[in-house]
């Protein structure tokens, strides 16, 4: 989440329905700035996840990402590993974004993407159905209640030997903020002891590995909080 001016902090609504509206909403209104900014960003420690990743998957992996934005660069970045042969499944709140996403990663060249416009909370799949979930930059947009649920849902869903990847803020808080990209855009972080916390109570199939990555975004420095978590075999 890009800093680079200081934040008008908003007091966050009571009803989880109408936090993950304003969540859809801002990243339908924003998408086209979204977008630019992604494909300007440089952001050397989320390819680098990555690559740690795709060198662990075997030909034809299933792969879930959750909260894929326009596609770029991480969907990208998955989708054109051709030699992997990757099945990705790329998930967005945002029909804006998915649409974006669509026209940036075209079904005639990437066959092996489907995309979905979808609330990750209420998809569903099998049991051990993938090989590895990725979620950047959206694990904080769930309420405090449904982070718990996801990670239990998500453990379910990783074969043994599977990969959990994903980053979140490691500041705890819960705020709206005012005007980020020109939208009201809400926020939940759990902190670092908080989210290693839940994963412990809600995934505990999961050996988790932790790391804190300072990472410029705008024109500041921000602390992520990253997670590498291999279901047991």
């Amino acid at each position: 989440m890009s800093r680079n001016a200081a934040p008008i902090i908003l007091r966050p609504p009571e009803d989880d329905i109408e936090k993950r509206h304003l969540v859809a909403r801002g990243y339908d209104q924003c998408a086209v700035t979204y977008f630019n900014w992604q494909r300007a960003r440089k952001m050397p420690t989320e390819e680098a996840y990555l690559q740690k990743l795709l060198n662990r998957l075997k030909q034809g992996s299933r792969v879930l990402e959750l909260g894929c934005g326009p596609g770029v660069p991480f969907t990208k970045m998955l989708a054109e590993a051709h030699e992997r042969k990757l099945e990705i499944v790329a998930v967005d709140v945002s029909a804006s974004q998915v649409n974006l996403a669509q026209q940036t990663i075209q079904k005639n060249e990437f066959p092996n993407v489907k995309f979905v416009r979808a609330d990750m909370t209420e998809i569903g799949f099998n049991r051990m159905h993938f090989d590895a979930v990725v979620s950047f930059y959206t694990w904080f947009h769930l309420p405090k209640e449904e982070q718990g649920a996801m990670a239990e849902r998500i453990t379910r869903w990783l074969k043994p030997g599977g990969i959990l990847l994903f980053n979140t803020s490691s500041v705890a808080e819960e705020i709206v903020w005012q005007n980020w990209m020109g939208v009201n855009m809400y926020i939940n972080s759990l902190g670092v002891k908080g989210t290693l916390d839940l994963l412990k109570e809600y995934a505990r199939e999961l050996e988790v590995t932790d790391e804190i990555v300072s990472e410029k975004v705008g024109n500041q420095e921000e602390n992520f909080l990253w997670i590498w978590a291999v279901k047991r075999l």
